[in-house]
């Protein structure tokens, strides 16, 4: 008898949610840096397009590698092959796409969670809806933000959409999708993050245990949030939202919304102030600078390392907005102000900094694994030193005695002998 296609479907969200793979990019505290990499990859990649500004050549041939993380789904639905394609068609797959899979996910979730048996796999579920979530927020966010962006021509020639010239800003059309792109507003970057929100505060009690007394009372700000963060993660009825509060610690557990928010402002909401402007790259550094004093006060992560290389990438981000503005402002002069060469190299260069941390970070990680090893293995060969001389001073006596009794034992009989008459 076949299986229905819902059953396969189920299958498969199972076989992924419990693959080993999927469990290593899901734990969120061991994968911190790789989800604040992918953050600052989509942001930078969009930067060009929020902007509307053409970067200098090799960073722009950097920037469209990195766009490759950005989740681009839609382009790998056979759609441009069949028909023409315009941004109202890509708005519908971008918004339309992910609501299904959402659907399908939360239906998984509570399928398994009916059964108790099934509860880390059901959390493994509601991982997989997060991370999936968190890939694709900016990029359909930046979809429907173009919606709103209209560029008015001079004369008599209307209004057109930026994202696509082909497309008119007073057609009925485009009307009806800005009210379709106003509701995906409010599902996207605003409806995910403020629904998580709204989940980790509901638990906040039990994903910050208080963490704050638990350092006063330990008097040890590293003793008190080990302390809570082994409350939290002992606490089976939040592991579900896990993916939203591991990375960070207790205390912080707010800490995902305002990286969400910063996400979409840098990737999509920045369109919104006068697109392409001075002003417009202007406010995108002030918030650039923003992120930074936010991460350089709070460090909100558990694991120092990663609070440290959050901090490197919001001033990574900072300095990439700083020379964008010089860059905007030469151009908008009638002199050129900077050399595009050097700044070019600048660009690049700058990119390479916070990856050139993990590296050496890693290797240093390593080195005190290699010694920590190294002296283990010291340890243990003086204690076995120390054993087996005591072991062969031990035996030592215990012969010594041995052989002490059995000199007694033969005098002994000797003595004996001679009393024994003939």
């Amino acid at each position: 008898m076949s299986s229905s296609p819902s059953s396969k479907g189920s299958s498969l969200v199972t076989r992924i949610a419990s693959s080993k793979y999927f469990r290593r990019l899901s734990n969120a505290r061991k994968s911190s840096k790789l989800r604040q990499t992918l953050a600052y990859v989509q942001i930078v990649s969009s930067l060009s397009s929020t902007l509307l500004f053409t970067f200098p050549p090799n960073f722009a041939v950097l920037t469209s590698w990195m766009s490759a993380v950005n989740m681009d789904f839609v382009s790998f639905l056979p759609m441009g092959c069949v028909v023409h394609s315009s941004h109202y068609d890509l708005l519908l797959a971008y918004t339309i796409v992910p609501l299904v899979l959402n659907a399908a996910l939360v239906a998984a979730y509570f399928g398994l969670k009916a059964s108790n048996k099934r509860v880390a796999l059901s959390n493994a579920v509601m991982s997989m809806l997060f991370l999936m979530n968190y890939l694709i927020l900016p990029q359909v966010s930046m979809v429907v933000f173009k919606t709103f962006s209209c560029r008015q021509f001079d004369g008599d020639y209307g209004s057109y959409l930026i994202a696509d010239y082909s497309l008119s800003c007073d057609s009925p059309e485009h009307k009806w999708m800005v009210a379709y792109a106003s509701v995906m507003v409010v599902v996207y970057p605003l409806g995910i993050p403020l629904a998580n929100h709204f989940m980790l505060w509901r638990v906040r009690d039990k994903v910050n245990p208080n963490q704050r007394n638990l350092v006063f009372e330990s008097g040890s700000e590293k003793a008190g949030l080990a302390k809570a963060t082994q409350i939290r993660d002992k606490n089976k009825d939040i592991q579900y939202l896990s993916f939203l509060f591991a990375a960070y610690q207790p205390e912080y557990w707010w800490f995902e919304s305002f990286e969400s928010a910063r996400r979409i402002i840098f990737t999509g909401a920045l369109k919104f102030v006068d697109a392409g402007s001075v002003t417009q790259c202007a406010l995108g550094l002030l918030f650039a600078f923003v992120c930074v004093r936010v991460y350089a006060r709070y460090k909100p992560f558990a694991l120092n390392s990663s609070s440290r290389f959050g901090e490197i990438m919001q001033w990574q981000l900072a300095l990439t907005f700083l020379a964008t503005l010089l860059l905007k402002v030469s151009e908008e002069s009638d002199e050129k102000l900077v050399n595009e060469k050097a700044f070019d190299a600048f660009l690049v260069a700058l990119q390479f900094v916070a990856p050139s941390y993990l590296i050496v970070n890693f290797l240093l990680e390593m080195r005190g694994v290699r010694e920590e090893r190294k002296i283990e293995k010291q340890l243990e060969a003086l204690v076995r030193a120390d054993s087996l001389d005591a072991g062969g001073a031990e035996e030592a006596a215990l012969g010594e005695k041995g052989g002490t009794g059995a000199g007694g034992s033969g005098q002994g009989k000797g003595n004996n002998a001679k009393v024994v008459p003939i």
